[in-house]
This record gives C-alpha cells, structure tokens and sequence, in this order.
C-alpha cells in the first residue's frame, strides 16, 4: 500500500504540528461542549465531554489538521465523492480512517471543497440512519463475555467499592491476575462493560447542516468548525440519550474508585458510565499501556489520558502533573529471561497505516517507508551470516512486510504468530526491534538482549530524557540505522549474554528501566498499596 500523503511527516513536521493543535484543545472542546450541550438540551462541563468524547476529538483534529495542511500547500489531491461519512462511534471511525485510505483522500477533497467557492455544495450524507454501539445478543462473542462475567462475579462483591476495567495485563499470566481478584475479593471487582447497547436513528441532517453552515472562514480553525457537526458519530449526537438511558438501566452499582489501563480508547458503555459516575464522585484511575509515554517530546494522548483522570499512574516518569504516580506493571515471575541457552535471533517488526490518523514521533507518511528500508537493509546484511526469525505486525497495512524480507533471504523463518509476543520473547536469545514503542520497554524490563534500530528524524525526545537514550546509544542498544544494528549484531551475536551482562549496558538498562519501563512481579502488594487508599 503505498501512502496517500505527500507530506513528509518526520519530526520537524510533526513537532510544530503537535505544539499547535495542543495548543488549540481548550478551544476544540469549548466547541464541542458547546454544540453538545445545545443539542441534548444539557449544561455539562468540558471535563464531562472530554471524558466522553475526548479521544475522538483528538483524532479528529489531527485528521483534519493534516487534511488542511496538505490543500493549504498546493499539493494535489485525487478527485473523489464529497459524501460526508457517518460514523457510529469512536471505534468505527478510527477503523475507518485507519484502514480506509480513500477515506483520508475523500477527507482532503471536502476539505479542498470548502476552501474552494463551493464549499455548500459538499454537505450531503452517506446514510440516511445507522445502527450503533452493539453486537448481536446472540452473537458467540456476546455468549462467551457473558459466560465469563457470570465466572468472575463469584470471585467477589458485586458492590465492591473498587472496579478493574480492561487492566493492561499482556506480562501477566491469567492464574496470576485471578490469585489477586480472588485476595481482593471483597474490595474490588472486575467488570468489562460489555452488556448489549443498540441504538438504530436517523441522522439528524438539519441540525448538522446549520451548525456547520453557521460558521464561514478559511482558517484551519474556521475549516474545523465547520467540520465537526458533520462528522460527529452518532453515538455523540442521535444516539447518545438512548444508549445513556441503557447504560443507566444495567444499573451497575458504582464504585468509589475505578481502574483502567485502555478502556478510555472507544469502550461507549465504559465512558458514559464513568462519566456520569465521576460527577457522584466516582474517582478514574487510569495506568499507561503502551510505549513513547514519557519518552516523546510531546505526546497527546498521554496529555489526554492525564486530564480526564483522578490520577494517571506511570511507569517511572513523570511529567510534572500532581496527578501523574509511579505504579509497577504487572508481571509474571516466571517471565524474567530465565538464562543463557537461548540463541534464536527475533527480529521484531511493526506496521503503521500509511496515512495520517493521529501526529506523532513515530512512522508516519513518509517515514515508514525509511523503516521499511532500515528493516531491509538489516536482512541484507545478516542474509547468510546469521540466522532470523521475523515476527511480523499482526497488521501489515498491505505493506507485505513478511514477503518483502523473505525475497531478500529465502531462509528467514516466520515466528510463530500464536504465541504471544511476550512468550516469544523470553524464547530468544536475543531480540531486534524496528520500532520504538511497547515492545522494547518490554525486553528491556525483563532484562532480555535487545537492540533497535529506529530513524532519527522519526522520533523525537524529552529534553530530560536524551541522556538515557545516549546512554543505551552507547551500549549498543540504540541504533540509527537498520544496516549500523545488524552489523553490530553480528560482533555480539556468538557471545549476546557477555555483551548483555558488561556493567556498563547493565547500568545504562537499570537507569532507563527505572525511569520509563518499571515492571514488577511483586506487582500485587504495590497496587493494593495505592488502591486501598481510594476506598478507605
């Protein structure tokens, strides 16, 4: 799939871009907030909206941002319908985005249209109603969740004052994570959210059309205005009172504290139901989940997820909020690289959609084409040398990543995709990243031979962090290019656990470790530490 951006989005495209639009937040949910509450009859706060609908806010500017950007400059755009989409929820639209580059063109060119003399003439539907947020009840997938709530709720309280939402628990065995429901039993308990919401309504494009024809202008702040009302999902607007009053009937008691590590990202019945529980009081907990945090010298998400919780819990940093805390992950004992017999090389890819759906310091338009490369590069190098075993993306985004490499050395072996990239990293003796994100704070904290290679003008760091990153340069951890890693793999690659275990690498890993990847096995007794102070 080749990318449909003729934007080159590295680091010196992406920073200003990012300083701009945080910059604009304040005022993208004052708008929101203000359409909303006119439309539901409601005086809510921004918070409110934020917890609701805030991810999506994100995204959508940045999307539009982009869009904007690329008709400002002149560059050309293919000539596509003008239909604006309709969008269920937040989960469909990012699907969406994500895999749709024909929707991202379809964006620019009712972008170019209102830019151009006849902007009105674009704001026509591609549905006339829409099912929303829901599943079939008589779906396999509805069974088995319900099956597995009935499991759970014996394990504890159903009015237990605490509540773990979607925990990130990919290092944790599930014996593990049940031990500590079954200890916590009348404290806490685990709920999914995954009761049946549905909602089928008629868009309501006359609202839409004059909330978007009232505001004129050519500014990207005037283009974003305009935008809104027509893209918002339904489940924001049509649906939203129906789907509240389903999620109010559940009546699901509400808990004085609760945890999440990912439901903040699309969950529908989870944000409602937060939402209107934190104006009772109801404190959100929220833990980071994946990797940059910390790291990238601005992240948004991170920037949201911060705002719309009680407390944020980090993995050792700290971003000068008062509401960001430290709290290990969980981690099972039995992960940590257990010794030195293991010699598979795993070369560990990821794939990014070619097309903007959210700005950040990772590969995007015209910079994953430079990882492509970089992770060539490094097979050319190693073909005949040194043995690999590739673990390619769970979504390749049809760059056909796995095909590609094998054309370059016929021998490389395919991982095995049913097993989980944790499992398989503690089977290998040494494991290669072409990416900076999850995965290597994962390797790292469990203290198993690591080496990335990543493109400096892909990422950019955290004034406060360079020097843990010069210092991982230095220990031959951090690479610049894919051709520099392999060929500084095949130095090590007859004695990984002596270079692994030299002082100096195991001293750069410890500080960095304690800084960005803190990760425990005796993760248990911290988290009932820091919860039980929110329902005493």
């Amino acid at each position: 799939m080749i990318s449909t951006s003729r934007i080159r989005w590295d680091r010196k495209e992406v920073a200003p871009a990012l300083e701009y639009l945080e910059s604009q937040t304040p005022a993208h949910l004052g708008f929101l907030t203000q359409i909303l509450n006119e439309y539901h009859h409601a005086d809510h706060d921004a918070a409110y909206y934020e917890l609701l609908f805030g991810e999506w806010l994100l995204t959508f500017s940045h999307v539009v941002y982009a869009a904007y950007l690329h008709v400002e400059r002149g560059m050309p755009h293919p000539e596509c319908p003008r239909l604006i989409p309709v969008f269920s929820d937040y989960r469909h639209f990012l699907g969406c985005i994500v895999g749709n580059p024909k929707l991202s063109e379809q964006i620019t060119a009712i972008v170019a249209g209102l830019l151009g003399e006849r902007g009105d003439d674009i704001i026509q539907f591609s549905a006339g109603s829409i099912h929303v947020v829901g599943e079939s009840e008589n779906s396999w997938r509805h069974k088995l969740r319900r099956l597995k709530r009935s499991g759970l709720g014996a394990f504890s309280r159903k009015d237990a004052g605490f509540v773990f939402c979607q925990p990130h628990l990919s290092r944790c065995r599930p014996v593990e994570w049940n031990a500590a429901l079954w200890k916590w039993r009348k404290w806490a308990r685990e709920e999914h959210f995954d009761h049946f919401l549905q909602s089928t309504k008629e868009i309501d494009t006359s609202w839409r059309t004059a909330a978007s024809k009232a505001y004129t202008g050519t500014t990207y702040e005037d283009v974003f205005r305009r935008l809104l009302p027509l893209f918002l999902p339904v489940a924001f607007l049509e649906a939203f009172r129906s789907l509240r009053e389903q999620a109010r009937s559940l009546q699901i008691p509400r808990p004085k504290a609760i945890y999440t590590a990912n439901s903040l990202h699309g969950h529908t019945l989870f944000k409602i139901l937060a939402a209107d529980w934190h104006l009772e009081g109801t404190k959100i907990l929220v833990h980071q989940h994946g990797g940059n945090y910390g790291l990238d010298r601005i992240h948004a998400v991170e920037n949201y997820e911060t705002r719309v919780s009680d407390r944020f819990y980090t993995l050792g940093w700290s971003g000068g909020s008062p509401k960001q805390r430290v709290l290990p992950g969980a981690i099972s004992p039995g992960l940590f690289f257990p010794g030195k017999k293991k010699t598979k090389i795993l070369l560990n890819c990821m794939a990014y959609p070619p097309l903007v759906y959210r700005l950040h310091f990772q590969p995007m338009p015209g910079t994953i084409e430079t990882m492509l490369d970089q992770t060539a590069a490094f097979v050319t190098e190693l073909r005949g040398r040194a043995a690999i075993t590739l673990r390619p993306s769970p979504i390749d985004y049809a760059m056909r990543t796995a095909e590609t490499l094998r054309v370059i050395d016929k021998t490389l072996a395919i991982d095995n995709p049913s097993i989980s990239g944790i499992l398989s990293y503690v089977g290998s003796g040494l494991v290669v990243h072409n990416y900076l994100g999850t995965a290597w704070l994962e390797t790292l904290a469990l203290n198993i031979p690591t080496v990335c290679f990543y493109d400096p003008e892909t990422y950019a760091f955290r004034e406060n962090s360079l020097d843990f990153i010069t210092a991982l340069k230095g220990a031959g951890i951090l690479h610049d290019s894919g051709r520099e890693a392999a060929r500084f793999v095949l130095s090590i690659k007859d004695r990984p656990h002596a270079w692994w275990q030299s002082h100096n690498l195991q001293s750069a890993r410890h500080e960095f470790v304690s800084r960005y990847a803190v990760m425990s096995s005796n993760w248990t007794d911290a988290w009932e530490n820091e919860f039980a102070k929110w329902i005493g």
